[in-house]
């Protein structure tokens, strides 16, 4: 009796032993694919396509009048970009008043509308959707769009690179 009881005994040892290594590879399983999830998920939250169906803050158009300014500036500057410095500087020799934390302040808001695009630290853009819903330039022709639209994706991708 004593020798079937220890034989029982060591199976069901071993029978937990094993149920605990499947329990540890499940687990392993459950973690990968729950991070993977959440990948996909960061990557489809933050993708262009989910920006722009994201409710953008505040009241569409520009307000102010000075701003109206800015708008025009960077249209006339499209398809090339303009840095906060040379905002700055045509907002003073346009003498506007305007602190470099309210003009940031600022960028980021219409950036967030999808008035402007960020292309880099400091670096904008005025968009297609800016350009037509602020009423401060006419739509650009296709062509010419889609050629600066591909320069600026390029110009991203190694800053999107550096943040994942």
């Amino acid at each position: 009796m004593r020798d079937y009881l220890l034989t029982r005994l060591q199976q069901l040892h071993t029978l937990i032993a094993e149920l605990d290594e499947k329990a540890a590879s499940i687990a392993r399983d459950r973690t990968i694919a729950a991070a993977q999830r959440d990948a996909y998920q960061d990557a489809l939250d933050h993708s262009p396509e989910q920006a722009r169906n994201t409710k953008k803050h505040g009241r569409s158009g520009v307000r102010s009048g000075a701003w109206r300014e800015v708008f025009k500036y960077l249209a006339q500057r499209w398809p090339d970009t303009v840095t906060n410095d040379e905002m700055m500087a045509y907002i003073m020799a346009a003498g506007h008043h305007l602190t470099r934390q309210a003009l940031r302040a600022q960028l980021s808001t219409y950036t967030q509308k999808g008035a402007l695009e960020r292309v880099g630290d400091g670096v904008y853009r005025i968009t297609r959707e800016g350009r037509v819903e602020l009423g401060i330039a006419e739509p650009f022709d296709t062509e010419t769009e889609t050629a600066a639209d591909s320069q600026s994706t390029a110009a991203s991708e190694p800053l999107d690179a550096e943040r994942v």
